[in-house]
């Protein structure tokens, strides 16, 4: 690991006074960097190789603080820039910009207590706004499939804490939306698995216990496929 730390008065300062740190790190063992960044016990991004992280913090802790971060691992990447507030009376807050590519959110939405739905590998860009009571809000989100080109969806997606459960809400415009798409939003890649006999085993089946997530997310586009069957 590569650190800089730069501050105009001492060590007894740090947190009131202007501060800049610098830091870069490279880990062979992605799941531990995870688990040592309070980020859970296994990597956000789910390519193979080293994970490289690169981070900038510059402001007073006390007050806010201009940061850039950008992790990435193979094809995958995770970025944020924008203003954080580290002191809020409920824990750290604050807005900026994320740009991802990530081919499973399933890790990033267990970070967040979302761990009722399931999204497809996208790539893009959002506008995020985040307090410390747990709410995280992405708007102007634009994105494509992972590794393809064109965006294929776009909207605005919140998730919040209510009574100990997660809420989700949001709205989503999408291009031709598969049933297959629709069954594993709802259940996860589970829902895909197919059994021996018609019907597929995991559609119906939605888990072994009670979720923690509640909400509704408006899904508009412009027809359904199942199949080579477009509905519009």
């Amino acid at each position: 690991m590569q650190l800089e730390l730069v501050m105009t008065g001492g060590l007894d300062e740090i947190t009131t006074g202007p501060i800049l740190l610098q830091a870069q790190t490279r880990s062979e063992d992605a799941d531990a960097l995870s688990r040592q960044l309070g980020l859970g016990d296994f990597s956000l991004l789910a390519s193979d190789g080293p994970v490289l992280l690169n981070m900038r913090v510059q402001g007073v802790l006390s007050n806010s603080v201009d940061t850039t971060i950008v992790v990435q691992r193979g094809a995958e990447r995770l970025g944020f820039a924008g203003v954080v507030f580290p002191a809020g009376a409920d824990g750290a807050s604050g807005s900026g910009i994320v740009d991802f590519a990530v081919s499973d959110f399933s890790p990033m939405l267990d970070l967040l207590g979302a761990n009722g739905i399931h999204l497809a590998g996208l790539e893009g860009s959002a506008d995020i706004s985040f307090g410390g009571t747990g709410m995280v809000l992405l708007e102007n989100l634009i994105a494509s499939q992972f590794g393809a080109a064109g965006a294929t969806l776009g909207g605005q997606l919140s998730i919040s804490e209510v009574n100990d459960n997660r809420l989700v809400v949001g709205q989503l415009q999408i291009g031709m939306l598969g049933a297959d798409s629709v069954l594993a939003f709802l259940g996860g890649p589970a829902a895909l698995i197919i059994s021996d006999g018609v019907w597929p085993e995991g559609p119906l089946y939605l888990g072994g216990a009670p979720r923690q997530t509640r909400g509704r997310i408006n899904l508009t586009a412009p027809g359904i496929s199942f199949g080579n069957i477009n509905f519009a």
